[in-house]
This record gives structure tokens, sequence and C-alpha cells, in this order.
């Protein structure tokens, strides 16, 4: 058997893509999505726009009615990088977030830091989410 070796375009790897339905110019890669009463809500990274690295921006939620997908509303900045104890100018990647509510009401963000730790961290919700 030979071995196949596939080799991208650099170009075609760069290439802009979009969330199908947030504005042109939100970013939310790796989104997790919780059906919460009568409203969809996703939790993901958020990247910058013509950014040089991936999830560098604080953690934002977008949600809809879940009969109508068509009108997301921005629910605003839920958690942000400088709240972590472990940011820093070089480490202020927070990615693959994930929302579950625990036994006492509660939501709790997990998510990781980047950098060589990788730490999983965990941060209770005050807000409650609409339901």
């Amino acid at each position: 058997m030979k071995n196949i070796v596939l080799l991208r375009n650099e170009d075609e790897m760069m290439k802009q893509v979009y969330n199908p339905y947030l504005p042109l110019n939100e970013y939310i890669p790796d989104g997790e999505p919780h059906v919460i009463g009568n409203r969809l809500y996703i939790f993901g990274s958020h990247d910058r726009e013509g950014g040089t690295t991936y999830c560098e921006l604080d953690y934002v939620v977008y949600s809809a009615a879940v009969d109508n997908l068509k009108d997301w509303k921005c629910e605003g900045t839920i958690y942000r990088a400088d709240q972590d104890p472990h940011s820093n100018k070089e480490r202020r990647q927070m990615y693959a977030p994930d929302v579950v509510q625990g036994n006492d009401g509660r939501y709790y963000l997990y998510y990781t830091m980047g950098g060589e730790e990788g730490n999983v961290n965990c941060f209770p919700s005050s807000r409650q989410l609409k339901k």
C-alpha cells in the first residue's frame, strides 16, 4: 500500500467562514447548543474578526426562541478572560466551553484556558437564563 499525502493550499485553509445564524462580524466556533425553557442558547468560544489566533475574546451567548430560529439575540458577555486567575497577556485563549445546570439550579460554565497547562476551569453563573 502506498502512502498518500494530501497537501492543502495555505490560502484555502485561511478562508473566512461564518456561522449561518449569527451576524457576519460574530465568530463562535465549537458552539454548544442548549434548550432551556423555550429558548435555544449557543455557548462557544469567541474569535476576533481578522484575528491572528483563535478563541481570543470573552465569552458571549446568543439565544433564539425555539419556534423562531431566524431571530437571534445577543445575551451579552457571560465571562471575561480577565476573570480567570490564570489569565495573562500570553494566556488569554479560552476554548471548548460548555454549560451544565447544577442541582442547586445555577448554571456552571466549564472551559479550558489556553497554554501548556490546559486546565479545565469551572465558573458558577450569577445570572439566570430566561426560560
